[in-house]
């Protein structure tokens, strides 16, 4: 039987191997050439590389069903990690049907052992209902543990279970310190959702210059939330001083990412010149794009404006927004 290959054993988040340096990225190859060389593979551990092989194409033809025939090989042998990436497999259809029973199973394997990745996805498939019944005190349990072994998406999530009483009766206290503490790791929806509690006084006293530092710290990681809540800030000069230019900055940032609301109130800054010229085409366009993901404030502001455009700013209009409609699919 062939020794265990320790760097197999140690847990690596997928893709990990595309973002390593190109020096390290051929150390990293010619270690796998190596153990798929090992005629026969024997045990899970190499099982584990020859998966994350194939799913990165490492010194292999990229194929993700040879990488979860393989992280498949390893899970059952108990490989902890690789119990984790086959339930990622499963949820995500990668290399196998997709299978959010099979994806539950999987979690609960690696959660048993103390993944913390396992842990919170488990969670997140009871409050989902997704391969189980839906369960928010099952929820709650596997938020907690990965939240206590310093997960920060168990720590906002079971914010999120306090803040909406889900699992838990409603705890505004509970679910600052579960949101602090994903905050302080430098967790974007963490830092947001904390803004969110100082801003409207729950679980802490109210105050919106702390808010947006929060907001501001997730909106610089390029969180659309953050952004967007950040936008608002400036629009209505909470927290710091009215500045509409920076407002239609952020507003925009979080728009170019989809943002339904940060588009309709993007629109309505062109709609009024705040912050940025007056431009009734380019707020029909962004109305347009909100109205599109179902935005009722955005289809009747759209409604209204198109009502009053003439045909040549609608031309204009429809051409905008094919024009970005076309980029974003680039």
């Amino acid at each position: 039987m062939s020794e265990p290959n320790n760097f197999a054993l140690v847990p690596r988040p997928p893709g990990a191997v595309e973002k390593a340096q190109p020096g390290a990225r051929r150390i990293l190859a010619s270690m796998v050439s190596d153990v798929l060389a090992i005629a026969p593979v024997e045990n899970a551990g190499d099982f584990y590389l020859k998966a994350v092989a194939y799913q990165d194409g490492c010194g292999v033809v990229q194929d993700h069903a040879e990488a979860a025939r393989w992280f498949c090989k390893a899970a059952e042998l108990g490989h902890a990690f690789a119990q984790f990436m086959l339930g990622e497999c499963y949820a995500n259809g990668q290399g196998v049907p997709q299978d959010y029973t099979q994806a539950a199973r999987w979690y609960r394997r690696a959660a048993e052992q103390s993944i913390k990745m396992g842990l919170w996805k488990l969670g997140d498939c009871y409050a989902n209902g997704q391969g189980v019944p839906q369960d928010y005190t099952q929820a709650v349990h596997w938020f907690r543990k990965a939240a206590e072994q310093g997960n920060v998406s168990g720590q906002w999530k079971l914010g999120d279970c306090y803040a909406n009483g889900q699992g838990v009766p409603q705890d505004y206290t509970q679910a600052v310190r579960w949101y602090r503490q994903a905050a302080e790791q430098g967790n974007a929806v963490g830092q947001w959702s904390l803004g969110e509690c100082y801003a409207n006084g729950q679980g802490v006293p109210q105050g919106y210059t702390e808010a947006v530092y929060w907001y501001r710290l997730a909106a610089e990681q390029g969180d659309v939330a953050g952004q967007s809540m950040l936008g608002d800030c400036y629009a209505s000069g909470q927290g710091l001083p009215l500045n509409y230019a920076q407002a239609a900055h952020w507003y925009r940032k979080a728009a170019e990412q989809g943002s339904r609301l940060a588009q309709w109130e993007l629109g309505r800054c062109y709609e009024k010149g705040k912050g940025v010229p007056k431009d009734v085409t380019a707020a029909w366009m962004w109305f347009k794009l909100a109205a599109e993901q179902n935005s009722a404030l955005a289809k009747n502001d759209l409604a209204v404006l198109s009502a009053l455009l003439s045909p040549a700013e609608l031309i204009e209009s429809q051409r905008l927004y094919a024009e970005h409609s076309k980029r974003k699919h680039l």
